[in-house]
């Protein structure tokens, strides 16, 4: 009796180990690397995710609270309901000091304070539009607005200078506007007018006048 019982259990044994080694092998493998690959993605509350695309979706079991509206998991919101401000998965009232709300999104944004780029060269003197007929004008720089400040940041200061100035007096030709003349010959006709004869200085032509001419006689001696 017992050999017998001793017989069934090694057939059994025996059965059993020839229905495991007709499984493939390349199944057994590839379904022990989808379970590798399936535990190595989904960390941290995932229900549903991908090898290459990581969580796509979170487990039920993660309820968000009572001021979310959907989250990644309890400790991480990623929208608040209606009233609440975002900040690096919290929901807030109001937003700190040092943030301010962004109305558009519903989110604390940094504060961003205007900036400005260096300031331009000093543009030529010139006096109401002209660089010409006058002794005393104006000259200007500017600088360009680089970022916009938010609505809690610095404002941007002013982008023009405008500063006196004063040149030697040149005289502006008849008929010819200064935008149509060369630096060479601004600068030639400035020279030109240096060495001329001041106004007033002129000496008074002799044509068409009348001179006198006043003859005195010497007596001779003895007369």
């Amino acid at each position: 009796m017992q050999l017998r019982l001793v017989s069934w259990f090694f057939i059994t044994l025996n059965l059993m180990e020839y229905v495991g080694s007709q499984q493939p092998p390349s199944r057994v493998r590839r379904q022990g690397r989808m379970h590798r690959n399936m535990s190595q993605a989904c960390q941290g509350g995932c229900a549903t995710c991908s090898e290459y695309n990581g969580c796509m979706s979170c487990i039920e079991e993660y309820e968000c609270k009572a001021d979310c509206e959907a989250c990644f998991n309890k400790n991480f919101c990623t929208k608040c309901k209606n009233g609440f401000y975002l900040r690096i998965g919290k929901c807030l009232e109001s937003c700190p000091d040092w943030l301010e709300p962004n109305n558009s999104t519903m989110e604390c944004s940094d504060i961003v304070h205007c900036k400005v780029n260096e300031w331009s060269q000093w543009s030529p003197c010139t006096k109401r539009g002209k660089s010409c007929g006058f002794k005393r004008g104006n000259e200007t720089r500017s600088r360009e607005v680089l970022q916009l400040p938010s609505a809690k940041g610095k404002l941007c200061p002013h982008t023009t200078e405008t500063r006196k100035c004063v040149v030697q007096k040149k005289k502006c030709l008849k008929g010819v506007k200064d935008s149509q003349l060369t630096e060479k010959e601004k600068d030639g006709f400035s020279s030109h007018e240096s060495r001329g004869i001041r106004k007033g200085s002129h000496k008074p032509s002799s044509v068409g006048q009348l001179q006198t001419v006043h003859c005195f006689l010497a007596e001779k001696q003895g007369q």
